[in-house]
């Protein structure tokens, strides 16, 4: 089966505002769904959500030719969020089309070999190549005739293979550039720019991104300068994971569901099938959202290098369907088709659900478990509220929500060089300050910007450019209503490059150079080739310390090897120097086995420097640094003539250190067998729990893992864990915990932990004179617990969160403990919290407040 991804709405991936829902876990839901899924209404939000999974899929064409005549070229579409891999076809003779491409909004490149690849644009500028269900947009057309610096490499696997037939994608500033095919040999060619000018060897190079993409392998990706020719990219055989996912109550397949492993996601197939390729050596717990359902695996697996896991049964449970709009205010239009987003995080947990727009405004949640959400959202080119109210989601679809957006401020302006010329496709950045929304925008050809939807007040504007320095921030008031002006001024960068030699006179390829001001300890920097040349651009004209440095930590205040040289930049100019170093040149060999002798494949082989001071898991270790092969043995170049600690790792299970190795000492990693921890939570009355997070940690090993037990009947178990001593602690109550020792390969199956009492408050937050107080926030510290910390003794809390509605009401779940303190605030204006009641936690849940008055503030 080949994996599907969904385009059109996307659950249960947090892509664009995760940083804002970052809540800490605990307390169950209190409402909970039916387990008769019959008892479920076909709602027409559920209509409309199998009407979606069925949309046809539609074509995009065009021609490409180069210096005017038709071409052979590869062309290839991502959609605009990134969310699923790039699609490619190759043109003939000029013509090209992508077939089965699903509705949304994409960026289309084209590359040949020996120009520049070519992102196309419409007349306008924009880069947005929008597909409705079923259509075909042709005449997307490319015109050729920029030749580029060369960005040359090859693609290998971790046997030191070839991978033939691999995909290249290069970007650059996050851009789809170019995309090359890798040969017989793994080699591959792409011919790149930045956004101004042809690299060449006296202008201004760029960073890249390179990722290599082939069947059967992991992708992998590298950050580089450009140009070069000495690139490699190295590809880890897939792991793949599959099962079938099953409805709870009468074990049917579930057709169409969505299966979500660490941030990608596969679609059941009409059997409830699925399998997941590409997946990286690690731990995975695979999720599952359906029209309506939702599910987890009952506990987490481990895969190894190229290991396949199958049959793994996902039980899907009833929940509800969340529909709502974002409307632009004052009007009855909606945010366009994929310009808009709505992320809800269920509060006292790290649930979330995360969908676009569709159609006008529409925003489709196809699986949520009962619970409050703290609610986040964006449209393009619009400015979002403060807050808003949180959404309170039980065993029934919620329908017609509306999320309101507004203009917001504008701020135009041009972007030039000193000389006067408008500088094009320069990247205009605004930021608004704590709590405001940013902005930005990139020129037009004649330097022109217009950024619209940011917050009102004063904002910092800069902009920058592929070879120029950055602009200083300039700061200016935006106002609702009335754009404001910014003319930013460019100054030509210069760059430095240069060759590093060993004391024989040899180049040194990998090695990093950073060119300092004054007396920084770090400065902008770039890697040598084969050729031991290096690049580094972008910089402001000025007196320059250049060092070569090891990527090693050597413990001391420098990681200088060899004399650093000081040179002078000016603008539009490059400078040339040359250094000469003493290299990491030592090899270190070794093997890895198991407990009884025998070798053990493909495990990551880590370096790090010895310490007195850290424990192995704390240190900076340079990860995967060499593979084990079938023999065990591994073998590893250029480190550095220090003592060294040496890690044998299987990613989500145990690892094996030896310290204190010696180049040219013959290193034995023995990973021990690990052992078993499982049981069961109940609730006080001693039932087991449907839904409760566990974090298992061992504090001097640095471990810890935190699974989520979702209707597996309270029963849980955490496998391939090393010996020591564990504490397990439910949904982050230290008072809700137990310490477990374990020894090497023991199993302990017969734990218990029984939870705390759960309880939930409501109420309606008003003023003084009764008014409802909506969008403020309320906090509620509970689950208190004594702790220590660097040798102190110290009391340890969460924080439960809600923001009220239009009437000021809200509902907080998931509390623990005697009694709690509730303190509220504005968000809106930014005033600090008041304390405005204190809770016993007694008696039937949720315990009704009535009228919670916030006391009015006396003057200043």
């Amino acid at each position: 089966m080949k994996p599907r991804t969904r385009v059109v709405f996307v659950v249960g991936a947090l892509v664009v505002l995760a940083a804002g829902l970052a809540y800490r876990q605990c307390g169950r839901t209190v409402d909970r769904a039916p387990e008769d899924a019959a008892t479920i209404a076909i709602t027409k939000t559920r209509l409309r959500l199998r009407d979606l999974q069925h949309q046809p899929a539609g074509t995009i064409s065009g021609r490409v030719t180069v210096s005017g005549k038709p071409a052979s070229a590869l062309v290839c579409a991502s959609s605009i969020d990134g969310s699923d891999d790039p699609r490619c076809a190759m043109a003939i003779d000029g013509a090209y089309q992508l077939t089965d491409v699903r509705a949304g909004g994409y960026v289309v490149w084209a590359s040949a070999p020996g120009f520049v690849g070519r992102r196309w644009r419409d007349r306008a500028g924009n880069d947005r190549v929008s597909l409705a269900a079923g259509a075909s947009r042709s005449e997307i057309d490319f015109a050729l005739d920029a030749r580029g610096a060369q960005l040359v490499g090859t693609v290998r696997d971790t046997r030191g293979r070839a991978v033939a037939g691999a995909l290249v994608h290069v970007r650059v500033d996050r851009t789809p550039m170019f995309t090359a095919r890798s040969d017989a040999a793994g080699a591959f060619t792409a011919w790149v720019t930045g956004a101004t000018a042809s690299l060449t060897a006296s202008a201004a190079s760029a960073t890249a991104s390179v990722t290599a993409s082939a069947d059967g392998y992991v992708d992998a990706s590298i950050e580089t300068t450009m140009p070069r020719s000495d690139l490699e990219l190295v590809m880890l055989p897939e792991a793949t994971l599959s099962g079938t996912v099953v409805e709870a109550s009468t074990r049917a397949p579930v057709a169409d569901a969505t299966v979500w492993i660490d941030g990608s996601n596969v679609i059941t197939d009409n059997d409830g099938t699925f399998r997941a390729t590409k997946l990286r050596p690690g731990r995975y717990k695979p999720t599952v959202r359906s029209i309506g359902g939702y599910g987890e695996a009952a506990e987490s697996v481990v895969l190894r290098v190229g290991a396949s896991i199958a049959g793994i049964v996902i039980e899907v449970h009833p929940v509800a369907v969340v529909a709502g709009k974002i409307v632009i205010a004052g009007t009855t239009k909606g945010c366009p088709e994929g310009e808009g987003n709505v992320a809800i995080e269920r509060r006292g947990s790290r649930d979330y659900a995360f969908g676009r727009t569709i159609g006008d405004g529409d925003v489709l949640l196809e699986g949520v478990v009962a619970g409050s959400y703290a609610v986040q959202l964006h449209c393009a080119g619009y400015l979002s509220a403060v807050s808003y109210p949180d959404l309170v989601v039980g065993s029934t679809d919620v329908e017609d929500v509306v999320w309101t957006v507004t203009p917001g401020a504008k701020v135009i302006g041009r972007v030039t060089a000193k000389s006067g010329q408008p500088i094009g496709d320069a990247q205009v950045t605004i930021s608004a300050g704590f709590r405001g929304q940013d902005g930005g925008a990139r020129t037009e050809a004649d330097g022109t910007f217009e950024v619209i939807g940011i917050s009102a007040g004063e904002v910092s504007v800069y902009a920058a450019q592929t070879g120029y320095v950055s602009s200083n921030s300039v700061r200016v008031l935006a106002a609702i209503g009335t754009p404001v002006r910014v003319e930013l001024v460019l100054e030509k960068a210069g760059e430095i490059t240069g060759t590093v030699l060993d004391r024989a006179g040899a180049p040194v390829a990998d090695l990093k150079v950073e060119a300092r001001r004054d007396d920084a300890t770090s400065g902008p920097g770039g890697t040598t080739d084969l050729r031991g040349e290096f690049s580094i651009a972008g910089l402001e004209p000025g007196a320059y310390t250049v060092v070569a440095e090891s990527k090693w930590d050597l413990g001391s205040t420098s990681r200088a090897i060899g004399a650093p040289v000081r040179t002078t930049v000016t603008g539009g100019v490059t400078a040339r120097v040359a250094l000469v170093v003493d290299p990491d040149v030592g090899d270190l060999a070794g093997v890895v086995v198991d407990a009884s002798g025998a070798p053990v494949a493909d495990v990551a082989i880590d370096v790090a420097l010895s310490s007195t001071d850290l424990e192995p898991r704390r240190r900076d270790w340079e990860r995967n640094l060499a593979w084990s092969a079938t023999d065990g043995s591994f073998r590893i170049a250029k480190l550095p003539q220090h003592e060294l600690a040496v890690r044998a790792r299987i990613e989500g299970a145990n690892e094996a250190v030896v310290d204190r190795v010696k180049l040219g000492d013959r290193v034995r990693l023995v990973l021990k067998p690990t052992g078993v921890l499982a049981g069961v939570v109940t609730d006080p009355g001693g039932a087991p729990v449907d839904d409760v997070s566990l974090e298992i940690d061992d504090r001097a090993q640095n471990i810890s893992r935190t699974e989520r037990l979702f209707h597996t009947g309270g029963k849980f178990t955490f496998r391939e864990l090393p010996a020591g001593t564990y504490r397990i602690t439910a949904d982050e109550d230290r008072q809700t915990s137990i310490s477990v020792p374990l020894a090497d390969g023991a199993h302990r199956l017969d734990l218990e932990l029984a939870l705390r009492p759960r309880h939930a408050i409501k109420g309606r937050l008003v003023s003084a004179d009764r008014k409802p107080l909506a969008g403020w926030q309320l906090e509620v510290p509970h689950k208190t617990a004594p702790d220590s910390a660097g040798g102190r003794s110290v009391i340890i809390f969460e924080v439960e969160h809600a923001v009220t509605d239009a009437r000021g009401e809200f509902l907080i779940q998931g509390l623990v403990g005697a009694e709690v303190t509730i303190s509220a605030g504005d968000l809106a204006s930014g005033a600090e919290m008041t304390e405005v009641k204190t809770v016993q936690l007694t008696g039937r849940s949720p315990i009704d407040l009535g009228e919670l008055v916030v006391p009015a503030k006396p003057p200043p």
